[in-house]
């Protein structure tokens, strides 16, 4: 159990370290005077690591949505995806979204007053920046796994909001000191809270129970698989980020839509989409079943419902509550611990069973 840990650790201040440096040619001071806002998000917005793990995890989106879509045909066929031919695509398609994305930005930071550098120079060394930590970034996430999650992706994804709580905990005392929020608004951002991580554990629990009972009846050893927690909510929104725009630029110009109508419109879609997706991870673990069994319909009505109940309910209170972390963030960190303390119980349970095993002489 140590080793996780330490690499996540290790990860953790691997990050912090390059969220603290600035891209070439960056004016430190200029940037201090001119942002009035603080905390660890603002920091890393001009830092070489200002993209985060935003190429990796719309890449390893994209892959993602392919593999569970196709995954019945593979199966039918008898075939599957060679798991380095995966991450070689993801590699690729990451360092490629990386380098799109960050000529967009080194092309608005060579228009900003707080560059010293001439504006081919910020767009080569930006870039370079970009492309290097991201990198980097490939390099510790497909370090980091286990219990059937890309962990180091999701640890990365999560640790701004964790690195951003003191200063939104701060904020918090802050809005009670001043009157602006009451006992009762900190009240209910903490039941929501709690309720949320209750509810996680007991889908997990449950979903791991279900797999573990499937494997015993097949006779295969198969440890639990947490994607069908984290991926869904992910891939719905990576959908709709590229299926909405191309939705309303279709629609007749009659009257311009205030954002108000389109949140509700994407709040909507993405309630009726992301079970799809929840769905689509059920099946892909009940491929070798003839037909789906009523455990199993159980099991989606449930993760389906607390995802969708989870991130509707923290877009709904964060409007007039202050949420330490959002919907997606909480069923991210659940997920993400649950798993290790999952590991954590098997490594003690082979381990009770090796020193119980009596030694062949």
């Amino acid at each position: 159990m140590a080793r996780p840990f330490i690499a996540l650790i290790l990860a953790g201040l691997f990050y912090i370290v390059l969220c603290h440096i600035p891209f070439p040619g960056v004016d430190v001071s200029a940037l201090s005077r001119s942002q009035q806002l603080s905390g660890f998000s603002v920091t890393a917005r001009f830092s070489v690591l200002a993209l985060g793990v935003t190429p990796l995890l719309l890449a390893a989106g994209l892959v993602e949505c392919f593999k569970l879509f196709f995954f019945r045909i593979n199966a039918f066929r008898g075939a599957a995806t060679p798991h380095n031919v995966t991450e070689m695509v993801v590699r690729i398609g990451a360092l490629l979204l990386a380098a799109f994305q960050s000529y967009g930005l080194a092309i608005a930071l060579s228009q900003a007053n707080i560059v010293t550098l001439e504006r081919p120079v910020v767009v080569w060394t930006t870039v370079a920046s970009c492309l290097g930590s991201t990198a980097l970034l490939i390099f510790i996430s497909e370090r980091i796994r286990w219990q059937g999650l890309v962990g180091g992706l999701w640890f990365l994804l999560l640790l701004p909001d964790l690195l951003d709580l003191p200063n939104n905990f701060s904020l918090i005392s802050e809005l009670l000191r001043t009157g602006r929020i009451s006992e009762i608004h900190l009240m209910a951002s903490i039941a929501f809270t709690i309720a949320s991580v209750y509810a996680i554990i007991f889908c997990l629990k449950s979903w791991s129970s279900l797999l573990a009972s499937r494997s015993l009846n097949a006779g295969v050893a198969r440890g639990p698989d947490y994607a069908i927690m984290v991926w869904p909510p992910y891939l719905t929104q990576i959908v709709l980020s590229l299926m909405l725009p191309l939705f309303f630029h279709l629609l007749p110009a009659e009257e311009p839509l205030d954002s108000a109508h389109i949140k509700r419109v994407a709040t909507v879609a993405w309630a009726v989409i992301m079970p799809i997706f929840t769905f689509l991870y059920i099946i892909k673990f009940s491929v070798s079943r003839r037909r789906i069994q009523k455990p199993t319909y159980t099991a989606f009505a449930m993760i389906a419902a607390t995802q969708i109940a989870v991130i509707l309910a923290s877009n709904i209170f964060s409007e007039f509550l202050v949420l330490p972390l959002s919907g997606m963030a909480i069923i991210v960190a659940v997920t993400l611990f649950f798993s290790l303390d999952q590991l954590q119980t098997e490594q003690n349970m082979k381990v009770t069973a090796k020193i119980g095993r009596p030694q062949q002489k």
